[in-house]
């Protein structure tokens, strides 16, 4: 499962969906989780999260989704 975002929602629905049994990555377009915290906080809690076995993406765009049956497909590029 995909989050798209890592503010402190998007991580909350990371965890608990991680906990439930899914595969979770978070991905988000700043170079940092939790943008708006100190980095030192925000590294903190991305190690955490490697740790627990979530993928976390930063510093990409989100270029569209597109629906295959059941499945929604998330297309992705790095940002610059």
């Amino acid at each position: 499962m995909t989050i798209i975002g890592s503010g402190y929602i998007g991580l909350e629905l990371g965890q608990l969906f991680y906990n439930l049994g899914a595969e979770v990555r978070l991905v988000q377009r700043s170079k940092q989780l939790l943008k708006d915290y100190d980095p030192e906080v925000s590294a903190a809690v991305e190690k955490s999260l490697h740790e627990r076995g979530i993928q976390v993406i930063t510093g990409i765009n989100y270029d569209h989704i597109v629906q295959d049956g059941g499945i929604k497909k998330l297309t992705l590029t790095k940002n610059d």
